[in-house]
């Protein structure tokens, strides 16, 4: 899966010591390992109300907002574009921008209506 220019620079600052994640133990992590250390940084960071499977409307709603297809956005994790679609219906964020994005087009489709109608002399100013 590629990843960002930024999220590299972020990977490419991190030692590369081992190739899988250990438990203090020197065993492998499983689910459970896993699932503690997530709940450990989410309640460090003062985010306790979000879930590991968070991400997954995050990212749609990440890729959807500067316009990605929903196919594009498929493409990332590899699901069906069905399946974005689902998400984006269960988990797309209402954000500032996407409401702020919405307002502008609804102006901007406002402003289209009000120039044809000025220039259209039978509308008398009627949109």
């Amino acid at each position: 899966m590629p990843i960002t220019r930024a999220l590299k620079v972020i990977f490419d600052a991190q030692t590369h010591e081992a190739k899988t994640i250990l438990t203090r133990n020197g065993k492998r992590w499983d689910s459970v390992n896993f699932d503690h250390r997530w709940r450990e940084a989410v309640v460090a960071a003062g985010w306790e109300e979000l879930y590991f499977h968070d991400l997954r409307g995050t990212t749609c709603t990440m890729l959807a907002q500067p316009g990605a297809t929903p196919s594009e956005i498929a493409a990332i994790p590899g699901w069906w574009a069905s399946t974005v679609a689902r998400m984006l219906d269960g988990y797309q964020s209402t954000t500032t921008s996407l409401s702020d994005s919405a307002t502008a087009k609804l102006e901007a489709h406002d402003a289209r209506l009000q120039n044809v109608a000025s220039a259209d002399p039978k509308t008398e100013g009627r949109p």
